[in-house]
């Protein structure tokens, strides 16, 4: 069965940015849990073939750097309605996939991501931090039959999970 992962930009930089929402940075925390998540994803075989991203500069940001530490490469298709997109907008993105695409990744914001999460497992709160990243399976085996509450949620992961991994080699 397909396989969906919703994954949040990382921190972005608030404080001190007075430019358009759309073209706000990620802060140093940001970078680090985009790269964190990048080598998680790749260390536990989840690389998506088709990659649906926003075009916002977090979220390019942040899947640049995810595919770059984690050493992956997936086909992207930049989405401007993936902006602040809510769950039909997303819906319709995949509906229309072809069934060749067995793992497919959304980069984009919340509440989207949280209310798409919501909307594919048949309810309940979910909230997806930034740079937080969940895993649904899809009960059909087309793209086409996505339907709400038909995904079994498999994991919802943070990098505040997982320790950063120290590069240098000091004690």
């Amino acid at each position: 069965m397909p396989g969906l992962l919703l994954f949040r930009h990382a921190k972005s930089d608030r404080a001190g940015f007075s430019g358009d929402d759309f073209e706000r940075p990620l802060n140093q925390r940001g970078v680090a849990a985009a790269r964190r998540m990048g080598g998680l994803l790749a260390g536990a075989g989840q690389i998506p073939g088709l990659v649906l991203c926003s075009t916002a500069l977090r979220a390019r940001s942040t899947l640049d750097l995810a595919m770059a530490s984690g050493g992956w490469h997936s086909s992207v298709r930049h989405e401007r309605s993936l902006y602040l997109a809510g769950p039909e907008t997303m819906r319709r993105h995949l509906i229309d996939l072809p069934d060749e695409h067995s793992l497919v990744m959304i980069v984009a914001h919340e509440p989207g991501l949280s209310e798409m999460l919501g909307w594919l497992v048949g309810g309940g709160a979910h909230r997806m931090p930034t740079a937080a990243v969940a895993r649904v399976d899809l009960a059909a085996p087309r793209w086409g039959n996505l339907a709400e509450g038909r995904c079994e949620l498999q994991w919802l992961v943070t990098p505040r999970l997982f320790p950063a991994v120290r590069t240098d080699n000091r004690s």
